[in-house]
């Protein structure tokens, strides 16, 4: 095993100079990386890793668009509302959803929300959504308002104005089709 040397609270790997903040990322370097050939092969391409989240990582960065037509939809959102794509378990939910909600500004105004609206001084002249830096509104009105969301999750189908949006997306609703090695 390599010996550890602290240096200004930097652990440094022996073996190749590395240096971690975290003991325990020294640790699981040398015990996946240090001297060793990575293990985990990207299905789609040449490239290989050490850790198998980087891996998933770069499946979803490089090779999404491959991985549309291998997953199954969420059978448990099985029915799809024909005006925005959202799925749901239940016919009546989505049945509220659509008299109540898809395309129709919120009846309810929430009593807390109210003080931070006061800080969105510039709005969009074309759907009146409000926000507190000029530059972020003029995004909204280049990229999503009045658009069709252009990146589409591979799993499920949702569309996403952005892509940074989309990853979100996945990483907090498919991990688990990730983890289960379905990818």
């Amino acid at each position: 095993m390599l010996t550890v040397s602290e240096f200004n609270n930097k652990f440094v790997c022996q073996g190749c100079c590395k240096v971690y903040k975290y003991k325990r990322s020294l640790n699981t370097h040398q015990r996946l990386e240090c001297g060793k050939e990575p293990q985990f092969q990207c299905p789609y391409c040449d490239k290989r890793s050490h850790q198998k989240q980087a891996l998933k990582s770069h499946v979803f960065a490089k090779h999404s668009e491959l991985l549309k037509d291998q997953l199954p939809m969420n059978e448990n959102k099985r029915f799809v509302c024909n005006l925005c794509g959202k799925g749901y378990k239940y016919k009546s939910n989505m049945t509220m959803h659509q008299r109540y909600e898809c395309g129709k500004e919120p009846q309810f105004q929430c009593p807390y929300c109210v003080p931070m609206n006061a800080n969105e001084q510039f709005v969009c002249n074309v759907c009146g959504k409000g926000y507190k830096y000029k530059s972020n509104m003029r995004s909204h009105q280049r990229y999503e308002c009045g658009k069709e969301p252009q990146f589409q999750c591979p799993y499920c189908g949702k569309r996403c104005h952005l892509k940074g949006a989309l990853k979100q997306h996945v990483v907090a609703k498919h991990m688990n089709l990730i983890d289960d090695g379905k990818i």
